[in-house]
């Protein structure tokens, strides 16, 4: 295979490769695969790899980090998804978060109680 063949399916993998939001970061793309390309032959597909490789450990332990921070504060990973209009799209919570407002829904809900029995 010439070298500008390979070259140009390496291009149209890159460009299908998609990388979608709120993936666990275990599941994230480590290695790049070309039909018809042997990475073992192919020094600009080894060092595409290898830099996939180098970025999905560093979102690794960008992750653990967060983690770690979060589980020392005894706090929860929350993500919210807002429009131009200021709608609300998408909420993503973690397990952890979870685990926290459930400990916080009876506490809130006498609070309400509380609330309108004043009134």
């Amino acid at each position: 295979m010439s070298f500008f063949t390979e070259k140009k399916r390496i291009i149209s993998a890159l460009q299908q490769l998609e990388i979608q939001k709120n993936v666990p970061v275990e599941e994230l793309v480590k290695q790049l695969y070309v039909e018809g390309v042997d990475e073992n032959n192919s020094k600009l597909l080894q060092a595409i790899n290898a830099i996939m490789a180098q970025y999905q450990q560093r979102i690794l332990q960008d992750a653990n980090n967060v983690k770690l921070i979060n589980d020392a504060v005894s706090s929860g990973m929350w993500n919210m998804y807002i429009d131009k209009n200021e709608n609300v799209e998408k909420v993503f919570w973690s397990d952890e978060f979870r685990k926290m407002i459930q400990i916080l829904v009876p506490f809130l809900a006498v609070q309400v109680q509380v609330l309108s029995s004043a009134v």
